[in-house]
């Protein structure tokens, strides 16, 4: 059973205070076996039914920076479809869902880097300020299929790459190139 009162639910829905992290803090040491529910989104063709998540290596990384041996979640759904639509782009991608305990959570070291270095936040590598500020915990090793539930699946979007073709321009000397140069830049300077 999913507790309903903990101070995660104070810190996903507003500005986060420190007042509010520090109430995180320690709820989070005082309830090592509360229970936490998270977020995951993948490539809807991963096994994920059979295999479970199964934790990032150097043949499964998506992003440079991810660190080996750990499953990232989120504590929005929405988020964890974001990271996989950003990781599987033009792939229909599935949120999973899974409700983990609270000592098997670590900080997402990651996603505090981020923080850090993109928010100028001054946040520290613990549990508390991951879930608040960077909206993620991981998990060390991989998750049983048996855990997990499926939330959602998610077609590729219409966005940017979808249909997108890269074209690449030649310089040619007529006049309309010219004119649609001349009037491209003065829009581009009046901005």
């Amino acid at each position: 059973m999913i507790e309903t009162i903990n101070p995660l639910a104070e810190v996903a829905t507003g500005e986060t205070s420190p007042e509010a992290v520090l109430r995180l803090a320690r709820w989070l040491r005082a309830n090592p076996d509360g229970w936490v529910r998270l977020y995951h989104g993948t490539a809807a063709h991963v096994p994920v039914e059979t295999q479970g998540l199964l934790p990032t290596s150097a043949r499964r990384r998506n992003s440079l920076q991810s660190r080996s041996g750990y499953v990232s979640f989120s504590i929005f759904p929405g988020h964890a479809e974001m990271f996989a639509l950003l990781a599987f782009p033009r792939r229909s991608v599935t949120v999973y869902g899974v409700d983990l305990r609270v000592r098997e959570l670590v900080p997402d070291l990651d996603q505090l880097r981020n923080q850090r270095a993109w928010a100028e936040r001054c946040v520290r590598p613990t549990l508390a300020h991951s879930l608040a500020y960077g909206h993620g915990a991981q998990v060390k090793g991989a998750v049983s299929a048996m855990r997990l539930f499926a939330v959602r699946t998610v077609a590729p979007s219409r966005g940017a790459t979808i249909g997108y073709q890269p074209s690449v321009g030649v310089a040619t000397g007529s006049l309309s190139r010219a004119a649609l140069d001349a009037v491209s830049r003065q829009r581009r300077v009046a901005i």
